[in-house]
């Protein structure tokens, strides 16, 4: 890694362009304190986001279904976690629902006993619009607990929630206390110009991404056991241009076959990825469902410091399917070459 100079860079012609986009988000760690013994699983994100999801729904929705309700302009339920396409109206993807406005980061932890007054603690991270509705989220986990989780139905108290102050989350202020009984909203966003700003002091041109939990990507409906640079690069651009649309009020209006041209020439290194298979139940589908995906470590050479503020946003909002319940989870570092 060097300092930047103006001149070290043959900047591409689109750098300008991806500098200039608008993202915003916030991240949240959410602290519970076991009241019975609890029984999840190795992987959490699912169970806590179903939990969620359950909760939320009992508290702010009394449709059977979401089809024909009367409310469904003013329901939060279903911005949060039925997400219409209607709202990202503009989409060129075939989907049929928008991007869901938030991404779990379960515990790192494959602990799946915890007695009586251990704690649990989580990330969220709320995009765009989502931030408004932070009390929501802190009402829909705090009723999750008191519901209680896995099959065991063991119930949690939340006791704290904290809003991360610095993009590298080594500060937070607390934000709700179950001893205070009540919320402080004043929430400050995050924005996709810190990014832009960090990446042009530094100069590099080769990083170690790390796969935290299983990514899941895609190419013509069939998931990829390999994750060459550009794959990266795409999933990134649909889901960032996804959810800028659908949240951020932010088209991504990008020359996306220029920046995948580009992307093209950047090399592998090295890689142990490996396949890791994992499988949650799912309610809706009425049993168990494979979701295995990409773990470990891969090296990439090259021309990236323009990709670099793209890269390091998606280190916050996951890349590849199932981020809501927090697959796609990587970390990047700098390394020399």
């Amino acid at each position: 890694m060097r300092n930047l100079t103006l001149d070290s860079i043959n900047m591409p012609s689109w750098n300008e362009a991806l500098q200039s986009q608008e993202f915003s988000w916030v991240n949240l760690q959410f602290v519970y304190k076991a009241i019975d013994t609890l029984y999840l699983p190795p992987y959490k994100g699912s169970t806590l986001r179903g939990a969620f999801g359950n909760a939320l729904k009992k508290l702010h929705c009394d449709s059977a279904t979401c089809n024909g309700c009367a409310n469904t302009d003013k329901c939060v339920y279903l911005y949060i976690f039925e997400t219409p396409r209607a709202l990202a109206a503009n989409m060129e993807y075939h989907t049929d629902k928008a991007p869901h406005p938030f991404a779990i980061e379960p515990p790192a932890t494959e602990q799946t006993q915890f007695a009586p007054h251990d704690e649990i603690a989580f990330d969220v991270t709320l995009f765009g619009e989502a931030v408004m509705h932070g009390q929501t989220f802190i009402e829909g986990f705090r009723e999750a607990g008191k519901h209680g989780f896995g099959r065991s139905r063991g119930r949690c108290r939340l006791t704290h929630v904290y809003i991360y102050d610095n993009l590298l989350k080594t500060q937070k202020t607390e934000i709700y206390s179950a001893q205070a009984a009540g919320c402080n909203p004043a929430i400050t966003t995050r924005r996709f110009a810190e990014l832009v700003d960090v990446c042009q002091r530094f100069e590099t041109s080769c990083i170690k991404v790390q796969c935290v939990t299983p990514m899941r990507i895609a190419t013509d409906h069939k998931l990829q056991t390999e994750l060459p640079f550009h794959l990266l690069v795409r999933s990134l651009l649909r889901r960032v241009s996804m959810l800028g649309q659908a949240h951020c009020n932010a088209q991504w209006d990008l020359p996306f076959n220029d920046i995948l041209a580009d992307a093209e020439h950047i090399t592998i290194v090295n890689s142990n990825l490996q396949w890791y298979d994992w499988q949650r139940y799912s309610n809706r589908q009425g049993g168990p469902m494979k979701l295995g995906g990409l773990m470990g470590e891969i090296v990439y050479h090259g021309a990236i410091q323009p990709f670099m503020p793209l890269i390091l946003l998606g280190s916050f909002v996951h890349a590849g399917k199932g981020t809501s319940f927090g697959l796609g989870k990587f970390d990047v570092s700098i390394q020399p070459y």
